[in-house]
C-alpha cells in the first residue's frame, strides 16, 4: 500500500489553506500517489488504471480528457465500498489481493475486506449513441467468501473534465438544469453528458457521455451531478445544495444489498463518448437518442423502451415565446403514454437560456432489420423553427423456438359482441417471447365455430389489457436475497407493463406455515414497493412452508372484470399438503385456480409439483437458482408483449351461458393452443360504489354502471334517494354513451327532491354501444348526521339505436352508510392518514412517522370511545398506545365489516352435478357466502336421506343446515373471516327411489345479507374442447361438455383414420367432463409420435380436432 509521510500530510495541509479547489486538484494530480498503472487503449478510448488502488481516468486515444488526471491513473475520482456500517475508500483499510493487469479487452483489480473480495473491471465496450468502441463499463464484482451474510453497498464518484474544460456543463435525458441536481430510483434518468463547450455545441466539439439505464448497466439507486470540490469529500450520506457548480462531477450510488455467503452482487456503469445529432440556427437543437438497439438473451429489443432527448438553446436577443417541439416517427417507433408534441421546458426561452424536453419511445421489432429515420422539430411563436433528423438501426428481434406454447390469459367481452382474447405465444424452452405473428398464424373457434374474420395486434399503449398480479412469497428466513430482489425489480417490473399499454395491479401475499400478510391490490409501483421494504424474512428452517394455503388466499383480492389473473409464487422450499399445517392438497389448489382461471407462475425450487401447478395453469417455472432479477424481468416481458386477437362473436345474443374460446397458433411448422371462456349475462345496471360511506357535511360520487349492453342508444333512468339525508349536487352523463361516437351524447337531467329524472341518447347513425361502462355520475352532498339511507332505480328504460327495448335484470340497490361525523378527522375516514378512502399500510408507515416523540398531532386519535367506526376521539397530546388500539380497531372494521358491505354486485356461477341418488351443487366465484335458501323439485317415490354442507360452508366456520320437507336452508357463522373459498361444493343432497331431484328456486346471500345473481353453467350445445397441454408427451386433458343427458363417444384416431384408443364410450348425464389419454392404444402399447385425431359424437352429430403427441 502507498503511504504518506507526516511531513508530507503537515505540507499538503497548509497548501490547502491558500489553495483553491482546482489548484488542490492539480497539485494531488501532479503528486499522483502513483507507484505504477496499467493502460488499456484502442482507436477510440483510453483508461489508465493505477496498480496499487484501482483508481481510473478516461480519455481519448488521442489524448483528450473524459476525467480529470488522464492520462495519469485517477486521483481525483473515487470509489467507496460501504460494509455494514463501515465506508473505505477502494484500495486502502483492506488487502490487496490482486494488482490491476489487463485480461483481454478489460484490465481487472482486486481488494479485500476480510471475506468480501471487491472486483474492478474497466472493460472497452461499444458506445449506445456513437456505434463505435468507445465507452468504458465500468463493473464491480463483489463476492462474500465468509460463513454468513453481509451488507455492501458501493459510491462511484467520477470527476468530469472534458478535453480542457474542468467545468464541463452536465445535462442528463431529463434535460439540463444547469444547477446541482439528484435523482433517486426509480426516476433515474437514462444517461448523462458532459460537454466541452454546451448542450448545443457544435459537433466538432467533444461531448462524455454516461449510462445509467439499459445495455447491461445495473441502475443506481442515487444519482447526483454538482460540485467536485463538494463531491470528493462524500463519503456515504449527502445532501445537495442545488446550487450552480463549476468543477463538475458525478455521484452513483447502489445502496447496500444483503449477500449471502457464497454469494455475489455485481454492479456497472458505462463512460465513454457520446454523440448528439446537433444544427444551429435561431434555435439550436441537441437531439441524443441510441444509435442502434440490440437484441437480449430473450430474444427482445434493448433498450426498450428507450429515451430520445432534446435539447434547444435560444441564440436570438430576444425571448424565443411558446417553444414546443414535435417528434416524426417511422412506425415501427411510437410514443409511451404522451403525445408527440409537448412544450419546451421552459416553454418561453431567454437569449442563450437553454430548454428541454424527452420522449420515452416504444420500438417494434421491424420484419427485416433495417435503419430508421426519425426527426425532431422545435417551433416558437416569435423565433423561426428548426429541425434535426437522426438515424436508429433496430435488428430484427426474432429466433427459432424449439416448440411453440399458447396460453389465452383471458378474454374480454366488454365490447360485446366485439371479443378480444389476450395470449401469450412463446418457447417454453428459453420462455422467450414470438415476435412477428399476424392474422395468418391464428384461427379461433368459439363453441366449435370457426370465427372470421380476425385481427391480430401486438399489445401496445394504444391497444392494452387489464392484468391484476399477485405475488404470492414466502418471508421465511432464507428468502432475504429474493426480497431484495423484487424491491429493486419492482418499479422496473411495472414500467415494463405498463410501457407496452397493460394496466396492471399488484397485490401481496406473503406467507411461512401461515398466512402472513394480506395486501389489496394498488396500481401505485411505488406503493407496492413500500410493501416489499416493510418485509423481513423470519422463521423458518423447517422446510416445507404451506404456498397452497397462501394461493387459496390470494381468491379473496378484488379482481377487476375481465382482468388477467397471474399468480407469481416465490420461494425457495417445497410445500405442505394434507397434513397438520393444512388439509389442502396440491391437486384441490390447482382444480381451484382453473375454475377461478389464474394462472400461476412458480420462482422455486425444482419439485414436480411447483412443475405441475404452473403448467396446469398455463404459467411458467423458473428455477430460483438462476438469476433472480432475470427471472422477474422476464415474466414482465412475458406478459407485456401478448397478441390481441379480436372478433365478431357469431352469436350476439347475450345469454349467460359460459362460452369457450379456442385459439391456435401456427409458427414455421410447430402448433398450439390453448382455451378461454367468458360469459355475457343478462343487461342490467347497478350504483358503483354499491355502498358509500360518509358523513355529514361531505360530497360524494356514485356512478350508474352498465353492464352487457347490447346496442344501446337511449335510455329513461329514475333514481330515487332520501332528501331528508343527502341532496343531489350534479347529474353528468357518462363516457360510455359516447364511446367512439362523433359527437356527444345527448343528456338531460331533470332535478326533483328525493329524485333525479335522466334522459339520454347517443348520437351516432351507424350503431349503439355494447358493452360495460358508465352511463351517468351523480354527486350527492351528504346532509344529516346519520345519513343511512339507500338508492333505488325506480324507472329503467333501456333501448337500442332502433328502438327496440333491452330487457333488463331487476335494479340493484345503492347503500350509503355513516363513517363518522367528519369533526375530529379533517373530514377524512378516522384513522386514514393519507385521505385516500381506505385504511391500509400507507396510513400505519404514516403513523409510525407520527409516533413519540415527534408526537405528531395528526396522528393523535386516542384514546377513543364508542363502537367502530362511529369512534369519538379524545386526543391526548400523545402518539402512543393508545392511538395504535384506535388505528387496530378501524383497521379491522375496514378489512372486515366495511370490506363486507363493500361488495359489488357478484354472479357466481353454478354448476349442478347429477349421478345416481345424489345431486351436488358446486359454485365459482362466490368467496363471500354467508347464507341460502334452496326449494327442492323431488319426484314422487324420492326421499331425501341426508343433506351436507359442502367446503364452502365449513372453511373457517361452523355450518348450520336445516332441512324441512323439499325447503333447504343453510348459514356459515364464522369469527374469523367473512370470506371463504372462492369455488367449491356448496351442498350435496342424497336421496333413495328412481327419479331425480331437481332446483325449483335458489336464493344465495352474501356474508352481509346481499342477494346474489347466479349464472348456471347448463351447456346449451355439446363442444369438445382442444386438449391440453398440446404438443404433449406423456398425457394430455379433453374438456367437452353436453347439453343434457346422451350418449358419448369419444375416440383417438391416426392419420389413417382408424380408432386407436376410446375415451369414452357410453351414457353419460349433461355437464362439463374431461378425458385424459395417456398416449397408449387400445391393445395396451405405446402409440407412436406423430399426429392424431380425436372425434366425439353426441346424437348424431360429430367435432374432430387434431393433437401432436410426442415421445
Amino acid at each position: 500500500m502507498k503511504r504518506i509521510t507526516f511531513f508530507g500530510i503537515i505540507f499538503l495541509l497548509m497548501l490547502s489553506v491558500s489553495l483553491s479547489a482546482s489548484d488542490r486538484k492539480a497539485l494531488v494530480a501532479q503528486r499522483g500517489w502513483d507507484t505504477g498503472k496499467v493502460t488499456l487503449s484502442n482507436d477510440y478510448i483510453s483508461v489508465a488504471v493505477s496498480n496499487s488502488d484501482g483508481r481510473f481516468t478516461i480519455g481519448t486515444a488521442d489524448g483528450r480528457r473524459l476525467l480529470y488526471g488522464f492520462p495519469s491513473e485517477g486521483s481525483t475520482s473515487h470509489t467507496n465500498v460501504k460494509i455494514g456500517e463501515e465506508v473505505y475508500r477502494l484500495g486502502s483499510g483492506g488487502t490487496l489481493t490482486d494488482e490491476a493487469h489487463i485480461d483481454g479487452d478489460a484490465v481487472y483489480f482486486t481488494y479485500s475486506y476480510s471475506d468480501v473480495d471487491i472486483t474492478q473491471v474497466t472493460q472497452i465496450t461499444r458506445g449506445s449513441t456513437t456505434g463505435n468502441d468507445d465507452t468504458i463499463w465500468i463493473r464491480y464484482i463483489i463476492h462474500n467468501g465468509g460463513s454468513s451474510s453481509v451488507s455492501v453497498g458501493l459510491l462511484l464518484e467520477m470527476d468530469t473534465m472534458v478535453s480542457h474544460n474542468d467545468a464541463a456543463p452536465i445535462s442528463t435525458s431529463f434535460g439540463y438544469a444547469g444547477v446541482e441536481q439528484e435523482f433517486s430510483y426509480p426516476d433515474i434518468p437514462s444517461y448523462w453528458q458532459a460537454f466541452e463547450e454546451s448542450p448545443t455545441q457544435p459537433d466538432s466539439l467533444l461531448v462524455a457521455q454516461g449510462t445509467l439505464v439499459g445495455s447491461g448497466a445495473v441502475v443506481p439507486d442515487r444519482f447526483c451531478l454538482g460540485p467536485w470540490g463538494t463531491y470528493s469529500g462524500v463519503e456515504w450520506d449527502y445532501e445537495i445544495s442545488g446550487n450552480p457548480y463549476g468543477d463538475s462531477a458525478v455521484l452513483l450510488w447502489w445502496y447496500p444489498v444483503s449477500i449471502p455467503p457464497g454469494g455475489s452482487r455485481e454492479v456497472s456503469t458505462f463512460y465513454g463518448l457520446g454523440a448528439g445529432s446537433v444544427v444551429t440556427g435561431d434555435l439550436s437543437l441537441n437531439v441524443t437518442a441510441p444509435l442502434e438497439l440490440t437484441v437480449d438473451t430473450l430474444g427482445n429489443l434493448t433498450p426498450n423502451p428507450f429515451d430520445i432527448n432534446v435539447l434547444v438553446t435560444n441564440n436570438t436577443g430576444e425571448v424565443a415565446e411558446n417553444c414546443e417541439v414535435e417528434i416524426v416517427l417511422p412506425s415501427v417507433l411510437s410514443v409511451v403514454g404522451g403525445s408527440t408534441v409537448q412544450a419546451l421546458d421552459p416553454e418561453d426561452l431567454e437569449p442563450g437560456e437553454i430548454g428541454s424536453a424527452s420522449w420515452s419511445v416504444l420500438a417494434t421489432p421491424p420484419t427485416v432489420a433495417d435503419t430508421f429515420e426519425f426527426t425532431v422539430i422545435v417551433r416558437s411563436s416569435t423565433t423561426d423553427s428548426n429541425y434535426v433528423t437522426r438515424r436508429i438501426y433496430i435488428p430484427e428481434a426474432a429466433f427459432t423456438p424449439e416448440s411453440l406454447n399458447v396460453v389465452v390469459t383471458t378474454v374480454d367481452p366488454s365490447d360485446f359482441p366485439v371479443i378480444h382474447a389476450y395470449c401469450m405465444v412463446y418457447d417454453p424452452t428459453s420462455h422467450r417471447s414470438i415476435n412477428g405473428l399476424d392474422e395468418d398464424n391464428f384461427t379461433v373457434h368459439e363453441d366449435g365455430t370457426l370465427e372470421e374474420p380476425i385481427t391480430v395486434e401486438r399489445m401496445t399503449t394504444g391497444s392494452g389489457g387489464a392484468a391484476d398480479i399477485v405475488f404470492v412469497f414466502d418471508v421465511t428466513g432464507s428468502m432475504g436475497p429474493y426480497i431484495t430482489g423484487l424491491k429493486d425489480r419492482a418499479k422496473a417490473f411495472a414500467d415494463t407493463l405498463e410501457s407496452r399499454g397493460l394496466d396492471y395491479q399488484l397485490a401481496l401475499i406473503t406467507y411461512g406455515d401461515e398466512i402472513r400478510g394480506f395486501y389489496e391490490f394498488t396500481s401505485d409501483a411505488d406503493e407496492f414497493k413500500t410493501w416489499i421494504e416493510g418485509l423481513a424474512a423470519t422463521g423458518g428452517g423447517d422446510s416445507p412452508e404451506n404456498p397452497l394455503d397462501a394461493i387459496e388466499r390470494a381468491f379473496d383480492l378484488s379482481y377487476r372484470p375481465f382482468a388477467q389473473k397471474i399468480f407469481v409464487v416465490i420461494t425457495d422450499a417445497g410445500y405442505h399438503e394434507d397434513d397438520a399445517v393444512t388439509p389442502r392438497t396440491l391437486d384441490e389448489v390447482i382444480e381451484d385456480c382453473e375454475s377461478f382461471g389464474a394462472i400461476v407462475s412458480v420462482v422455486g425450487p425444482d419439485i414436480a409439483g411447483y412443475h405441475n401447478i404452473a403448467d396446469a395453469t398455463g404459467g411458467f417455472w423458473f428455477d430460483i437458482g438462476e438469476d433472480f432479477s432475470s427471472i422477474i424481468d422476464m415474466i414482465g416481458d412475458l406478459l407485456s408483449t401478448q397478441y390481441i386477437i379480436t372478433y365478431t362473436t357469431h352469436d350476439p345474443v347475450p345469454d349467460g351461458r359460459l362460452r369457450y374460446v379456442l385459439v391456435e397458433a401456427e409458427y414455421e411448422g410447430l402448433t398450439g393452443s390453448d382455451e378461454g371462456t367468458y360469459r355475457v349475462g343478462e343487461a342490467g345496471l347497478f350504483f358503483d360504489p354499491e355502498t358509500t360511506f360518509t358523513f355529514n357535511g361531505d360530497t360524494f360520487r356514485v356512478d350508474i354502471y352498465g353492464i352487457s349492453l347490447p346496442q344501446f342508444g337511449m335510455a329513461h333512468i329514475v333514481v330515487d334517494y332520501d332528501a331528508a339525508k343527502v341532496s343531489l349536487v350534479s347529474a353528468e352523463v357518462g363516457e360510455f354513451l359516447g364511446r367512439a361516437a362523433p359527437e356527444p351524447p345527448t343528456f338531460i337531467p331533470t332535478y326533483f327532491s328525493g329524485q333525479v329524472d335522466l334522459a339520454m341518447a347517443r348520437r351516432a347513425e351507424d350503431s349503439g354501444v355494447s358493452g360495460y361502462g358508465v352511463l351517468a355520475t351523480l354527486m350527492f352532498a351528504t346532509i344529516a348526521d346519520d345519513p343511512t339511507s339507500e338508492l333505488e332505480f325506480s324507472t329503467v328504460d333501456l333501448r337500442t339505436m332502433d328502438d327496440e327495448p333491452i330487457d333488463t335484470v331487476p335494479g340493484y340497490t345503492g347503500y350509503i352508510r355513516l363513517v363518522g361525523d367528519g369533526t375530529d378527522h379533517e373530514g377524512c375516514m378516522l384513522c386514514d392518514f393519507d385521505c385516500d378512502g381506505d385504511i391500509d399500510l400507507r396510513d400505519f408507515v404514516l403513523l409510525s412517522t407520527y409516533w413519540q416523540p415527534v408526537n405528531d398531532t395528526s396522528g393523535d386519535v386516542g384514546p377513543a370511545t364508542g363502537t367502530v367506526p362511529r369512534l369519538l376521539p379524545s386526543p391526548d397530546g400523545a402518539v402512543n398506545y393508545e392511538d395504535l388500539f384506535v388505528f387496530t380497531r378501524m383497521w379491522n372494521w375496514w378489512h372486515f365489516s366495511h370490506t363486507i358491505l363493500r361488495e359489488v354486485p357478484v354472479s357466481p356461477v353454478l354448476a349442478v352435478e347429477d349421478s345416481p341418488g345424489e345431486m351436488t351443487l358446486y359454485l365459482r366465484s362466490a368467496s363471500c357466502v354467508g347464507m341460502g335458501h334452496i326449494l327442492l323439485d323431488i319426484p314422487s317415490g324420492v326421499e331425501i336421506t341426508s343433506v351436507e354442507a359442502g367446503e364452502l360452508l365449513s372453511y373457517k366456520a361452523s355450518p348450520v343446515v336445516l332441512v324441512e320437507g323439499n325447503e333447504i336452508s343453510f348459514a356459515r357463522l364464522s369469527d374469523s373471516s367473512p370470506f371463504t373459498k372462492s369455488s367449491g361444493t356448496l351442498i350435496v343432497v342424497r336421496y333413495n327411489g328412481n327419479g331425480t331431484v331437481g332446483i325449483r328456486s335458489l336464493d344465495i346471500r352474501s356474508f352481509a345479507g346481499e342477494k346474489m345473481l347466479i349464472q348456471y353453467t347448463h351447456p346449451l350445445g355439446f363442444s369438445l374442447g382442444q386438449n391440453i397441454p398440446n404438443p404433449f408427451n406423456s398425457s394430455t386433458q379433453i374438456k367437452f361438455s353436453i347439453p343434457d343427458k346422451g350418449y358419448v363417444r369419444l375416440g383417438i384416431y391416426n392419420l389413417l383414420g382408424e380408432r386407436v384408443a376410446t375415451l369414452v364410450d357410453g351414457e353419460l348425464l349433461a355437464g362439463e367432463r374431461t378425458a385424459i389419454w395417456d398416449g397408449r392404444l387400445s391393445t395396451g402399447e405405446t402409440a407412436p409420435s406423430g399426429i392424431y385425431y380425436y372425434k366425439m359424437s353426441f346424437r348424431g352429430e360429430n367435432q374432430v380436432r387434431r393433437m401432436l403427441y410426442l415421445k
